[in-house]
């Protein structure tokens, strides 16, 4: 006996989404009549994570091997017989497949998010019912969420064994374009205090740098809440501002580094602790010397949009909070700036809170067949 498992995709993309039916066909090939109890359809999903909690906080002499926090949980459990035909097997009920190919169409859903089955509108944020499909193996932490199809024959006998085929069913939390409600702009503002340059002044000058003298200052307007969707552009403004007494004592500053990123931080817990695996895409950098001269009514620049309008989000997993995971995104802008061009560099950053939406999920309905 032989077993294959077909499912059908939603055209243009390989993953499901909450609520979304499974549909797909099993196929079975048989060399001579067996008896059969039942065929089975399961859709489940599961979540394993392993960390250790004192790598990173303890002496390298530490094994990685000791005091590794484990947790298996069980998503969720579907199942449907598909065999015998219009009947829930019962305990005494048998049937038989003869020789030849045999064809089980079926449909089977993932389960319907919990705001749905209350009857409430989309929740705005990224709490979730389940994880998407995860797969992290980094130095200390390894976290599997895994979404499967299986087809499971069971046989009759005195002496039987059951047969099975598996098949991995990517799941993800699509974007939401609803939640995107009416946004209020804010600023964050990251500031250098003068007082970074006061070692590094060229020795022709003697002046001190006043003590109340005003800091530079990098502006950031974006909305708020900000939510960022894979391979659009971002939406913010940039401005520096330098004041003229610093610029008159120790001359023109050049900003010699703006970098646009997105950081991903994603934490698992279980037991007692909790590990988080971080990770960085960069979306736009912009490297060289670009002085900052002093116009004579302003003290403050907008910076060119066009920098990271150029450049779309990357395509990154979403955000999302459930039982035991969470996913989180921030959005970091990193200025450097240096007088006189010298190699030292002082840096200054923002770092604001973001929510990654999902992949959008095409408009076309029809599905195609992938064996």
């Amino acid at each position: 006996m032989k077993l294959e498992l077909q499912v059908e995709w939603p055209t243009f993309r390989q993953w499901y989404c909450p609520g979304e039916e499974v549909h797909g066909r099993a196929v079975i090939h048989t060399t001579a009549t067996e008896s059969i109890k039942s065929i089975l359809i399961l859709l489940y999903g599961k979540a394993e994570i392993s960390f250790n909690p004192r790598i990173g906080r303890c002496s390298p002499s530490s094994s990685p091997g000791s005091n590794v926090e484990q947790a298996t949980q069980q998503l969720f459990r579907s199942s449907k017989s598909i065999f015998p035909p219009d009947a829930i097997p019962t305990r005494g009920t048998v049937g038989f497949l003869g020789p030849g190919l045999h064809t089980f169409p079926f449909t089977i859903a993932f389960p319907t998010p919990s705001w749905e089955q209350l009857g409430n509108p989309p929740p705005y944020g990224i709490a979730a019912d389940f994880p998407p499909s995860l797969d992290i193996n980094t130095f200390g932490l390894k976290a599997h969420v895994v979404y499967s199809l299986k087809l499971k024959v069971q046989r009759r006998g005195l002496l039987h064994f059951d047969l099975s085929r598996k098949k991995a069913i990517p799941f993800r939390i699509p974007a939401q374009e609803q939640l995107a409600i009416e946004s209020l702009y804010t600023t964050k503002v990251a500031t250098l205090p003068v007082d970074c340059f006061q070692h590094h002044k060229p020795a022709s000058i003697d002046l001190p740098i006043p003590l109340a003298c005003r800091a530079i200052r990098l502006e950031m307007d974006l909305p708020s809440p900000m939510i960022l969707y894979p391979h659009r552009p971002l939406s913010l403004s940039l401005s520096i501002s330098v004041p003229r007494e610093l610029s008159r004592i120790i001359g023109t500053i050049s900003l010699v580094l703006l970098m646009l990123r997105l950081r991903t931080s994603t934490t698992v817990y279980t037991g007692s602790g909790a590990r988080t695996d971080v990770t960085y895409d960069t979306i736009c950098t912009v490297r060289g010397a670009i002085p900052i001269l002093q116009a004579p009514e302003e003290e403050s620049y907008r910076v060119d949009s066009g920098l990271w309008r150029n450049h779309a989000v990357p395509s990154v997993p979403p955000s999302f909070t459930c039982p035991g995971m969470a996913r989180m995104h921030a959005l970091e802008v990193i200025a450097g700036f240096s007088p006189w061009l010298q190699e030292q560099v002082q840096h200054t950053f923002i770092i604001t809170d973001v929510v990654m939406a999902g992949e959008p999920i095409p408009d076309h309905s029809l599905p195609v067949l992938l064996e």
